[in-house]
């Protein structure tokens, strides 16, 4: 039995040919060509930049989508005109998806 170090996982790769990897959940399939536009695209400047914006924008819009959705749920638990509306509508809803 080998012993891993803290905090480490060994992921189960399965090889299902030369060019065909299974890593659950993903499916890798490796091509020349496919190669070689990364191999570009890593050299590129606009690659970097592309890789700074993101990481600086993926959390800022979470944290937008959080609060969007904690709002709308606070609002729907505390008007009574929103859970009015949820009232008049559920049975619509229901039917609408049985059939």
């Amino acid at each position: 039995m080998t012993l891993l170090p803290a905090g480490t996982a060994r992921r189960r790769r399965m090889r299902l040919g030369e060019n065909v990897e299974l890593r659950f959940p993903l499916i890798i399939i490796r091509t020349k060509r496919a190669s070689a536009v990364f191999e570009v695209l890593g050299r590129s400047r606009f690659a970097g930049a592309f890789g700074l914006a993101s990481a600086i924008a993926l959390p800022l819009l979470a944290g937008v989508a959080a609060y969007f959705l904690l709002t709308s749920m606070t609002l729907m638990l505390t008007r009574p005109e929103a859970q009015q509306v949820q009232r008049e509508q559920a049975p619509r809803l229901t039917s609408c998806s049985q059939g």
